[in-house]
């Protein structure tokens, strides 16, 4: 080690050669062979099924959905726990992986597995199948004037499908907005008129604004739910 010291001691054009062969190098790795990426992707060791039943109660969707696919993959080496969730039109199950186990082999066998289930109802959408990404936000728009708030979300829905279209965009979307709602008013000599209270008519709505199931047939394709809707969503 000291005669190869003293031997670069002696011979400085060498040693600055071999400097700037070790810079290049690792510049060259570090444009080429090193991911660089300034709002990374993390993924979960954890899988994600979510289906869709349109209409559906949170116990129809229990029943002829999440129970399905939990019995199709309970018992796939790796799983450490599933969890899942029922509302209204949607499931959604959740699978977490043991430590040790390929997140991405996990998600070909539970897609595998759930693509054989053939009893799903005939109506339920193609279930959707991924692994949980965690993303970071590159940057936030705040839309603010004085209108009111149906015409501010569609001038942030009109900006959101602007900014979409833009090269290297990957996902926009707005966030902090109140849910529809329909509002119902009625003069007070209309209710004089029929001899009705504002609560006969909040009953009135709730009775008849629902949509209720009616239940189900078998067929050879698979149940059909039967379910009248009469849920409002809109004015008109």
């Amino acid at each position: 080690m000291y005669r190869l010291i003293a031997w670069f001691a002696k011979n400085d054009v060498a040693a600055n050669i071999l400097m700037g062969v070790i810079v290049i190098s690792g510049l060259y790795v570090l444009k080429t062979q090193i991911p660089v990426d300034m709002f990374p992707e993390f993924e979960t060791n954890s899988v994600q099924v979510r289906s869709v039943l349109r209409g559906a109660s949170p116990q129809e969707v229990e029943e002829g959905l999440t129970i399905r696919i939990e019995e199709a993959i309970q018992d796939i080496n790796g799983i450490e726990r599933i969890t899942s969730t029922s509302s209204e039109s949607s499931s959604s199950v959740r699978i977490e992986v043991e430590d040790g186990y390929d997140v991405r082999e996990m998600l070909e066998e539970v897609k595998i597995r759930v693509d054989a289930i053939s009893n799903f109802p005939v109506e339920a959408e193609r279930p959707l199948i991924t692994t949980p990404q965690r993303r970071w936000d590159a940057i936030g728009i705040i839309i603010y004037g004085d209108y009111d708030q149906l015409t501010l979300r569609r001038y942030a829905e009109d900006i959101r499908d602007e900014v979409a279209n833009l090269p290297d965009i990957t996902q926009v979307a707005v966030e902090n907005v109140l849910p529809f709602e329909i509002s119902i008013e009625i003069p007070e000599y209309s209710l004089r008129k029929y001899g009705l209270s504002l609560e006969q008519v909040a009953n009135a709505l709730r009775r008849n604004a629902v949509d209720l199931s009616a239940g189900n047939l078998k067929t050879d394709g698979g149940e059909i739910f039967i379910r009248s809707r009469g849920q409002a969503y809109r004015a008109d």
